[in-house]
């Protein structure tokens, strides 16, 4: 359908999402874009620290970070873009407001503050040190959702955990009901739980679709993510994951699941 796509409306850029990090093979997404000339941008915004290629993409894909304090690479604010040498000063003028731009006709022609604090950029250095430590917990903490989830036939749930830092564990319900029952249940056990690429893009207003999407919708509905932590004592991992699963429990033997 990219292919198709991209001749029918013209389009000069595509965006691919990484969900929550998980690491992608983009293969045939890159062979289309190339054969097409158009730019690519990779939206891996829980995916810093996670497993990804030394070499990069290639010249025209730029691959995206957040640094906000949610995600596992946690500094506040801000984002890194990792993208060819080529693209260095371009993207650096468009982070600062694009003021160079009247020195080079050939753009950026527009710009805005992108630019990270200095208490932001020290923390990052700091995080530098502690990523690679903090992704192998929360990768351990994945692995025993992983583990106990085996249990329910009836849930879709990551298998390899070194496939991202995991921002949060995704899982796959049965349906849109026992989704929200999941949520109340946990909420009424102290956890909170929420519900990711829910609505789905394509049922936002104004919004125009190339086609119809079913599968992204329906994902969206049955949707949860678990909470991972980094910094929790074996002790609180246990609690967080026996609270979580009593709620599971209680959402799937509900009638109407």
């Amino acid at each position: 359908m990219l292919d198709r796509a991209l001749g029918e409306t013209g389009a000069k850029a595509v965006i691919l999402l990484a969900p929550f990090g998980i690491q992608q093979n983009w293969t045939e997404e890159l062979a289309i874009c190339r054969r097409r000339g158009v730019a690519l941008v990779i939206d891996n915004a829980a995916g810093l620290g996670g497993p990804r290629s030394s070499q990069g993409f290639g010249e025209e894909v730029f691959e995206i970070f957040s640094m906000h304090a949610t995600k596992p690479f946690a500094v506040g604010e801000g984002g890194a873009i990792f993208a060819h040498r080529s693209h260095d000063a371009a993207l650096r003028s468009a982070l600062n407001f694009a003021l160079d731009s009247h020195t080079n006709p050939a753009g950026p022609a527009w710009g805005f503050n992108g630019k990270m604090s200095e208490f932001h950029a020290a923390i990052a250095i700091v995080q530098l040190t502690r990523i690679r430590s903090a992704v192998v917990r929360r990768q351990s903490f994945a692995a025993i959702y992983r583990d106990r989830l085996v249990a329910y036939p009836e849930l879709v749930f990551p298998n390899d955990v070194e496939c991202a830092p995991w921002q949060f564990f995704p899982v796959l319900l049965p349906s849109a009901e026992a989704a929200e029952r999941l949520i109340k249940a946990a909420a009424a056990a102290g956890v909170e739980l929420r519900r990711y690429y829910r609505q789905s893009l394509s049922l936002w207003p104004n919004t125009q679709c190339f086609e119809t999407c079913p599968v992204a919708e329906d994902l969206g509905d049955r949707m949860c993510v678990l909470p991972v932590r980094s910094v929790a004592s074996d002790d609180e991992v246990g609690q967080i994951v026996t609270l979580i699963l009593g709620a599971l429990n209680q959402s799937l033997t509900t009638a109407g699941g």
